[in-house]
């Protein structure tokens, strides 16, 4: 029986924190398409509204970034597109 009474509360516990994160991505993504980066972005093909929202919370805003080249130099490619790996 108390077994059956921690799996209701995980369960219940589950549905809250579930509930919440959804939410949270919610607002994250309003606040994401008030940007002039979510507009650019939303323009390519195959990029989701998560997958915009996870890259600009990475990120930031581009107008941080002086040269396109300090970007591209954090997301970890150069020109070529091969992958930089750091130690």
């Amino acid at each position: 029986m108390q077994f059956k009474w921690n799996e209701k509360i995980n369960q219940v516990q589950y549905r809250l924190l579930k509930n919440e994160i959804e939410s949270v991505n919610s607002q994250l993504s309003e606040m994401a398409q008030t940007t002039k980066e979510y507009e650019l972005l939303a323009s390519v093909p195959g990029l989701g509204d998560a997958t915009i929202v996870d890259l600009l919370s990475e990120v930031g805003s581009f107008s941080l970034y002086e040269n396109p080249r300090q970007l591209i130099k954090l997301v970890g490619i150069n020109i070529t597109g091969k992958l930089i790996w750091s130690a």
